[in-house]
């Protein structure tokens, strides 16, 4: 308990207030009020410094705007279910193949392509599976509690992945949202 005073409350309730609730004695209030004073002086300084950074700066025009943001929203279990006609006879083989033009869904995962097909010569077959792994050169990974009560005070990690070749510059922000 002795570091309550360096976070914030997530009632949104003020130093004084917090400190009516300490049962510990004055020297205990005081000192509690001390601490949580003084780090909500560093907080509201560091939000005024990074207010006049943002108002003075073309920092922001470094960055895509929201228009450029993509949010991937579709992530179905199984989605390709086609019928198609082999057209071209069977290579030395004896097998036949086409390529279809397709756009992966919106999962970092392993996608398991199963084909099934029916000749009048050789009756029902089953292909192996064919695994694609869909990956992204660059996504963030928010690490959310399975679930919340409200007013309950929880950690929301953002785990930023970089698999491309490069360094790149990520501006990353999340919004106070009220009664939410």
């Amino acid at each position: 308990m002795r570091e309550d005073g360096m976070h914030e409350n997530p009632m949104g309730y003020t130093c004084e207030k917090r400190a009516k609730y300490i049962q510990e004695g004055d020297a205990c209030k005081a000192a509690f009020l001390e601490c949580c004073r003084y780090i909500k002086g560093i907080r509201d300084e560091n939000q005024r410094e990074s207010e006049l950074f943002l108002a003075r700066s073309d920092f922001e025009d470094e960055f895509f705007g929201e228009d450029y943001i993509i949010s991937r929203s579709d992530f179905p279990e199984s989605w390709l279910w086609l019928t198609e006609d082999l057209n071209k006879p069977p290579n030395s083989q004896g097998i036949s193949s086409k390529t279809l033009p397709l756009y992966l869904k919106d999962s970092i995962t392993t996608w398991e392509v199963l084909a099934v097909s029916i000749a009048p010569t050789k009756g029902i077959c089953v292909a192996e599976p064919y695994e694609i792994t869909v990956m992204k050169d660059f996504f963030i990974d928010l690490r959310v509690p399975y679930s919340v009560v409200k007013n309950e005070q929880v950690e929301i990690r953002a785990v930023l992945y970089n698999y491309a070749d490069k360094d790149i510059y990520v501006s990353f922000g999340t919004v106070k949202r009220v009664r939410v």
